[in-house]
């Protein structure tokens, strides 16, 4: 279906709208073993070019960049691949674009606590508190000064993961709505569904030898309860009755 030669067209490309911590790097081993050329986190020196763009509201020249930079990849995931859904829907609505969506609880506490760890790595070129991929996250969704306020005075736990759950729910409303306005199909998989190693792989190439075997597992998926993804009209009305 997709194989690693140079050229590949948009219409064979694959866009993971999952933000970190939702199976991220566990998708991409996915389509790498469906035999697709990967995209998954650029990498802290990369994070260094980028970072001013994003920070300028460049996000079609971060783009660019990354398109330019990686033009042969079919897949494309992890940071800041979804905080750039509207740009990547306006510009390549016959890609194809998919999300895995996690319990909201579980990912705040997984992403708040990864935040903390990478926030705190010597690499991190730019922030000792908010690493900058974490920032952007925060940034697009206006959560951002309430965050760094909340972590420079004290790291009030309970008050952040609320702020992590609303980042969540805003990103996922503004994927569907941006899908849905530019008519582009969203596939939807859910971390808890226990045969969700075989329907990535079968998205990702139906074709191929490990798609057709009932066998393929990512063992990282099946390693331990992920718990109930929550359904799509409780985060509706969660993030409608969040406050800002």
């Amino acid at each position: 279906m997709v194989s690693h030669n140079n050229g590949t067209s948009h219409a064979s490309k694959f866009f993971n709208l999952s933000l970190h911590r939702s199976a991220t790097t566990s998708t991409a081993k996915a389509f790498r073993d469906a035999h697709h050329r990967c995209f998954d986190w650029v990498g802290w020196n990369f994070e260094r070019e980028y970072d001013p763009l994003f920070r300028d509201g460049k996000q079609n020249d971060l783009l660019d960049a990354l398109l330019e930079t990686y033009p042969d990849c079919s897949y494309y995931g992890d940071l800041p691949i979804p905080l750039l859904h509207q740009q990547l829907v306006n510009r390549l609505p016959q890609a194809s674009f998919f999300i895995v969506l996690r319990d909201v609880d579980e990912w705040a506490v997984s992403s708040f606590e990864h935040c903390m760890f990478i926030g705190k790595h010597p690499n991190n070129p730019i922030d000792n508190i908010l690493p900058p991929s974490h920032r952007m996250m925060l940034d697009v969704y206006g959560l951002l000064d309430e965050a760094r306020s909340l972590l420079i005075e004290e790291i009030n736990r309970e008050s952040l993961l609320r702020v992590w759950k609303r980042l969540y729910h805003h990103h996922l409303i503004s994927v569907i709505s941006t899908c849905s306005t530019y008519s582009v199909p969203l596939k939807m998989f859910y971390l808890s569904d226990p045969n969700i190693s075989a329907q990535l792989i079968s998205y990702a190439n139906p074709e191929c030898e490990l798609a057709r075997s009932s066998a393929y597992r990512l063992e990282h998926l099946h390693s331990n309860d992920r718990g109930r993804s929550t359904p799509l009209t409780t985060l509706s009305n969660n993030s409608a009755n969040s406050p800002v």
